[in-house]
């Protein structure tokens, strides 16, 4: 990959990139905390316990279906009394829904060419 003739462009981007740096790292938080749909609930650091205990320990162990937890993600997404039922997602899509997101990543159909909520051609 040749880069010559970018270095200019390159760096006014760097600089323009290191004006943007936060004092601190609450100060970074508050920008991004401020713009959009960022995160807007509080995190923070677990102990040793936490981190060993994992997820399970947090919330539990998975839902399996016949011992299956694809299964289970397949009935979550496919069977459920919402899975038909429109949503719009946090990147703008409208119309998804848990079903067709479920065809979409685990078996599409490709004969129909896209899928509604893609807006066109995902490819």
């Amino acid at each position: 990959v040749k880069l010559s003739g970018h270095a200019e462009t390159l760096w006014s981007a760097i600089e323009k990139l290191h004006g943007q740096s936060a004092a601190t790292g609450a100060a970074l938080n508050a920008k991004f905390a401020a713009e959009g749909d960022a995160f807007k609930g509080e995190m923070g650091f677990g102990g040793v316990e936490q981190f060993y205990g994992g997820l399970e320990k947090l919330i539990g162990a998975p839902l399996m279906v016949d011992g299956s937890l694809f299964k289970a993600m397949q009935m979550e997404h496919c069977t459920e009394k919402d899975a038909d039922v429109p949503f719009a997602t946090s990147n703008g899509v409208e119309g998804a829904t848990s079903h067709l997101e479920w065809e979409f990543v685990v078996a599409p159909l490709f004969e129909d060419g896209c899928y509604p909520e893609r807006g066109g051609d995902f490819r």
